[in-house]
């Protein structure tokens, strides 16, 4: 009996001096949880971009032509110029801008870009006759048919950007004011005379005639997009963007010879004043570089 006291005390006395070796034990190390970054939105920030556009543009206006020789010399024939050409093409160029972000995820910014464009088209037109001097048409018949071709040949914006942020995604509306540079030219296919009107069997080849367009002018745009900040510094953006011109004023003169088979060779100065609306819509993709010198917001 005394025996098996003994052998039940040390076999207590060994199970205690194992549970207090085991408490003693030191505590796995557990790494505190990598916070997510924050990514900052606030700085200057400058970029390039590439993208394509289509639109159109209608011209409406007056055309006047004036011989020098021939039946009808010294005589204004005035026709009426109404014509819509589609464009379509690519451009590229670059952008700079400053974000500020607000502490209630709220973006507000500002940018301006340039970009050389090859938006271009070109249909051909027929000049309905207002008044003719010399009496050889009537108001209503074709005076002369020509191809016109158009090309925007850069543009750009100055424009606020209101966005709203995800962390490192943003989407964002923009609008504000455009500007424009656009080329034009008038070939005529067939010209005009008392003895051989156009469209007709009668009417011949014209050499030279040609008038060239060359304006810059203003307008707006607007739209939006989505960028993505892929880096702390780094972002890629899709953007739409509307140009709308208005009221862009053409305006040319030039001397040309008309060759009309069964009649003559006319001598003949042309003059065009017109005015043309131009809407182009763009999308593009970008890529930007920010600064970020300012701290990012407490609170997103």
């Amino acid at each position: 009996m005394r025996r098996r006291l003994l052998l039940a005390g040390g076999i207590i006395l060994t199970v205690a001096i194992h549970t207090a070796g085991a408490a003693d034990l030191p505590i796995p190390y557990k790494a505190p949880p990598v916070p997510a970054p924050v990514f900052n939105w606030t700085g200057f920030y400058v970029g390039g971009n590439f993208g394509g556009g289509w639109g159109s543009q209608t011209i409406n206006g007056t055309d006047t032509g004036i011989d020098s020789n021939g039946p009808s010399a010294g005589l204004p024939l005035i026709s009426s110029v109404s014509d819509t050409t589609r464009l379509s093409g690519v451009f590229g160029g670059g952008q700079v801008g400053y974000n500020y972000e607000l502490p209630n995820n709220w973006l507000l910014g500002i940018e301006a870009d340039v970009d050389a464009s090859g938006i271009r088209g070109s249909s051909t037109a027929c000049l309905p006759v207002i008044s003719d001097a010399s009496g050889g048409f009537t108001p209503g018949t074709i005076g002369g048919c020509g191809s016109i071709s158009s090309k925007l040949e850069d543009f750009g914006t100055v424009r606020g950007r209101v966005g709203y942020i995800w962390n490192n995604v943003m989407l964002y509306g923009t609008g504000g004011w455009a500007w424009g540079h656009a080329a034009a030219t008038t070939t005529p296919i067939c010209g005009a005379s008392p003895t051989a009107p156009c469209p007709g069997a009668g009417a011949g080849p014209i050499i030279g005639d040609i008038l060239s367009f060359s304006n810059t002018f203003g307008g707006w745009a607007a739209g939006g997009g989505a960028e993505w900040q892929f880096l702390p510094h780094w972002t890629l953006r899709l953007e739409y963007l509307h140009l709308q011109f208005n009221g862009i004023g053409m305006n040319a003169t030039a001397a040309g010879t008309f060759i009309m088979p069964g009649c003559c060779t006319i001598n003949s100065t042309e003059s065009i004043s017109a005015r043309s609306n131009m809407g182009v819509d763009t999308v593009r993709v970008g890529m930007n570089y920010m600064f970020n010198w300012s701290p990012p917001p407490l609170a997103r």
